[in-house]
């Protein structure tokens, strides 16, 4: 945490400045007194000659080493009063007084504010296999606008800040909707089965699909056809068997070929798997988060 400090400082400050380092400084500077400095001992305590840099920069260390706070360089932090607080919290001397990570992500610089995402759809695919489809699409995505939503209803989603979502949490957020539908959508987008959902998986579910430019999502379908059946990006039922593994059967997948009008003998193309998701959206589980209750 002292660390994160550290680095918060050089972040803020208006020269990209480390906390306590005003200006290089050596043994040399702290041992070369001037010939007539009058400091020393007296009376049981140090006394430090003013006209005497190396009295000077002595006080200024044993001042600072006497601080319950260590103070940061003030004037060159840009950001508000809280963040200030922040750091000085962060800068604390004594580890036991600093603030955990939880504790800076409920402060009031970096919590959450409520965000105006609007309603929000999270959809499940009707089989397994095309919901793991996307979640490797969505793998391969840049973070444009609608990611970006995804990643700020998935902060407010994650409210221990384990990087997870877990069922009673995504259950809260849907008191309006079946719970059976919740339940479904969870279980459906929740393609590891460890009963939390990550960004990836959680994103999978609430992302616009229909938004996305039907030449994009081929391209990525494409891309991941490449690497598992051939150059063409054409893939059997075989190589997507193996690449599933244990995580969808076989018979699932015989299903989804039929419910893609395509020969289980035959291949997939991209442009099928585009046009089944693009097309499929009337047979998925939808449920709409309000955009601000829990």
């Amino acid at each position: 945490m002292w660390a994160m400090g550290v680095m918060l400082h050089e972040l803020l400050s208006s020269d990209g400045s480390l906390p306590f380092l005003g200006r290089p400084l050596t043994m040399h500077d702290f041992t070369t007194h001037h010939d007539d400095c009058t400091g020393g001992y007296g009376d049981g305590r140090l006394i430090f000659d003013e006209k005497c840099r190396a009295c000077q920069l002595t006080k200024e260390l044993e001042d600072a080493l006497g601080q319950e706070v260590l103070q940061v360089v003030s004037e060159k932090i840009t950001a508000g009063p809280e963040a200030k607080l922040l750091l000085g919290a962060l800068l604390c001397k004594e580890s036991a007084t600093r603030p955990n990570a939880n504790d800076v992500l409920d402060g009031p610089w970096l919590a959450a504010a409520p965000t105006p995402l609007g309603e929000l759809e999270f959809a499940a695919q009707p089989d397994a296999a095309c919901q793991v489809l996307l979640n490797v699409v969505m793998w391969r995505l840049c973070h444009d606008a609608e990611v970006n939503k995804c990643f700020a209803a998935f902060c407010l989603f994650d409210k221990d800040h384990s990087g997870r979502v877990k069922r009673q949490c995504f259950r809260d957020a849907f008191r309006n909707e079946s719970s059976s539908c919740v339940d479904k959508v969870f279980d459906t987008g929740d393609v590891d089965g460890n009963e939390s959902l990550d960004f990836n998986e959680f994103a999978t579910l609430c992302f616009n699909w229909s938004a996305m430019e039907a030449e994009t999502l081929g391209k990525h379908i494409h891309e991941f056809f490449v690497d598992i059946g051939n150059s063409q990006g054409h893939v059997n039922l075989q190589q997507l068997c193996v690449f599933f593994g244990e995580a969808v059967s076989e018979g699932v997948l015989q299903t989804l070929f039929q419910r893609m009008e395509v020969d289980s003998n035959a291949f997939l193309t991209d442009t099928v798997v585009r046009d089944f998701i693009l097309q499929g959206t009337s047979k998925r589980t939808v449920i709409t988060w309000d955009g601000c209750s829990f």
